[in-house]
């Protein structure tokens, strides 16, 4: 009897790794490819929750690249997509097949495109999948939002000539200056670093082209600010993937950068 209730207990202990094997393998979500192995990068979201940002790692013989999306990267509530009819919304919804705005190519060699979801973050600011991929993605979300918060202390009024001018100088220098970070050879070894100014540099690539339009860039970066405030996955992973830059490093920036 004993001898069979030690069986029954290896049994089960075997069942429960099993499960929990198979419960990593199969996360909730899957990536597709519009072409099967070539085209627009998809991401199914078979969870329950919906999902505000994930990366991808991509690899056709010699090439690889990492597309990434993430509903903080605009002021919208949704983006257009040449595949898709009307707007997406920016919120991955369970069930829903989001078309990312990156096409994969077909390549010379015939090669089909292998991809892997390397990390998710869902609305409640849990996560899944490798926490490299989610300190990068966090990493770009505070290049992000410092820049938000210069930009919005900054003046920039576009109806005196002279400010809006010496914005639209200040804007495209920290660009080119956030570009030469992401080029340094840190990046090789703190990806987070590059992923942080890569943030910044969206933004201010977004200044400097709304002060040549003359648009109303305090709206949008208004708008863009309280989407920030109002996003409770990134205040929740804050603690656990603090900015790689601190205030005072950035500080330090932007002062020899202008």
């Amino acid at each position: 009897m004993r001898n069979q209730s030690l069986r029954f207990a290896s049994f089960s202990i075997l069942l429960s790794l099993g499960s929990l094997a198979a419960s990593a393998q199969n996360p909730g979500y899957r990536l597709e490819l519009s072409d099967h192995t070539s085209g627009w990068v998809i991401l199914v979201n078979d969870t329950q929750k919906p999902i505000e940002a994930f990366t991808v790692t991509a690899t056709c013989g010699p090439m690889t690249t990492t597309p990434t999306y993430d509903a903080l990267d605009f002021s919208a509530g949704g983006s257009s997509h040449p595949a898709v009819k009307g707007l997406q919304p920016s919120l991955i919804q369970p069930g829903q097949r989001f078309f990312a705005q990156v096409n994969l190519a077909p390549q010379p060699s015939g090669c089909a495109w292998q991809g892997k979801v390397e990390g998710v973050i869902y609305v409640d600011g849990t996560y899944d999948g490798e926490e490299s991929a989610i300190r990068d993605l966090q990493a770009r979300r505070a290049g992000i939002a410092a820049a938000l918060q210069y930009w919005t202390n900054t003046q920039l009024g576009a109806h005196e000539q002279t400010v809006a001018a010496n914005n639209l100088s200040n804007a495209e220098l920290l660009s080119q200056d956030d570009l030469a970070k992401t080029w340094s050879y840190t990046c090789r070894d703190q990806p987070s670093v590059c992923a942080y100014w890569a943030g910044r540099r969206h933004v201010d690539q977004d200044v400097a082209q709304g002060l040549k339009r003359n648009v109303a860039i305090n709206a949008y970066l208004d708008r863009w600010t309280a989407k920030f405030d109002a996003d409770a996955a990134f205040k929740a992973l804050e603690p656990t993937f603090p900015s790689p830059i601190s205030d005072r490093d950035a500080a330090t920036r932007l002062s020899t950068a202008r």
